[in-house]
């Protein structure tokens, strides 16, 4: 009767996954220039993206993309809710009360995630 409880015990546990263990992290961000000029992202020390073409990122903290034309405003990707993530953590927590898969994804950064792609258009008229 006594294996029974922790055989129980170790099924519940294992059922509370984390959203991290379930996707995974590896955000790589397509970035397409379509602007007219060149553009700069911050990433690895300083990228620069032709016009009219782009490039595949890792995901960098604090991303942003500028131009050096004044006129352009520059534009900082932020990352939004990995949903996927927070499903993985909400439901099994509440059904089995497990609070560690919250707590894995929150100290990982898996909770949040970048966009797959970005479109940075600053095309000034003349």
């Amino acid at each position: 009767m006594k294996y029974n409880k922790i055989y129980n015990i170790i099924v519940l546990l294992s059922l509370t996954a984390c959203g991290a263990m379930g996707f995974g992290k590896n955000e790589t961000i397509n970035i397409y220039n379509n602007s007219d000029k060149e553009i700069s992202i911050n990433a690895y020390g300083g990228m620069k993206i032709q016009p009219k073409s782009s490039t595949i990122i890792q995901g960098h903290k604090n991303l942003l993309i500028s131009s050096k034309d004044k006129q352009c405003f520059p534009l900082n990707i932020e990352k939004e809710t990995n949903s996927q993530a927070v499903i993985l953590d909400i439901i099994p927590g509440i059904l089995f009360g497990g609070i560690i898969p919250i707590i894995v994804d929150f100290a990982t950064d898996n909770l949040t995630t970048y966009p797959k792609s970005i479109a940075y258009n600053c095309n000034i008229l003349d």
